[in-house]
């Protein structure tokens, strides 16, 4: 293409000049530079990810199954005559076992609850 320019005398010259040789070779670049970089596949945008789901599972899945496992041994180890304290605060001896319930004695009498509201064995051993 063909462009006027001014020239230091006052007149103008036509003369062939390209049209933003800079952009051309800067677009050369960022494409060369974007083909290198983008040369390691899915692999770079998978690491943020695996390291977000092993972060999850650490914090969060990991201490919850521990919580889990240790309820669960407290619930299959409760004996007849433990002294427990349940989620709700209530503080007991339990006079009874059935498959997924517990009955507590209390001051006031006796309450059936579930074997997953025994929070705690206030008891931990035989005293003899």
């Amino acid at each position: 293409p063909l462009a006027s320019i001014h020239s230091a005398t006052g007149g103008f010259v036509s003369e062939q000049v390209p049209k933003r040789p800079i952009r051309k070779r800067c677009q050369n670049v960022s494409v060369a530079y974007i083909a290198q970089t983008d040369a390691g596949g899915g692999l770079s945008v998978l690491w943020p990810l695996l390291l977000l789901g092993a972060l999850m599972y650490f914090l969060i899945i990991r201490p919850q199954r521990k919580r889990t496992r240790k309820q669960q041994a407290l619930s299959a180890a409760l004996e007849v005559g433990d002294q427990v304290r349940t989620i709700g605060g209530l503080m007991g001896v339990i006079v009874g076992l059935g498959d997924d319930w517990v009955t507590l004695g209390i001051e006031e009498g006796r309450i059936r609850v579930l074997r997953s509201a025994v929070a705690a064995r206030m008891n931990t051993g035989d005293s003899s």
